[in-house]
């Protein structure tokens, strides 16, 4: 559980090759963000979007069926900027699941 002393938040990475170029990449999935998120677990969270600051690109998926998609990005961009991170080039993908 999240909430038990955790010093940070679970993250996937995968090694990806490009097939043209042969270059590789590293994709990070990370949890999805939590507004309102409970004051035990918001330095683990800020210890994993820390590593945001060595990425090249960020992918923001959201969930374009969410009734609160617009407030969900607002808060990733406060947070980004917080970070100081904002210049970070960034791909917004909206995603539905039916």
């Amino acid at each position: 559980s999240l909430g038990r002393g955790m010093a940070t938040i679970p993250m996937f990475t995968a090694v990806i090759s490009y097939m043209k170029n042969g270059k590789e990449f590293l994709l990070t999935d990370t949890v999805g963000f939590i507004q309102k998120l409970p004051t035990t677990l918001v330095a683990a969270f800020r210890a994993t979007l820390e590593e945001i600051s060595e990425s090249s690109l960020l992918v923001h998926v959201i969930d374009i069926s969410h009734p609160l998609a617009e407030q969900q990005i607002n808060a990733v961009d406060k947070v980004l900027s917080e970070l100081d991170v904002s210049s970070i080039p960034r791909l917004i993908v909206w995603n539905k699941v039916s």
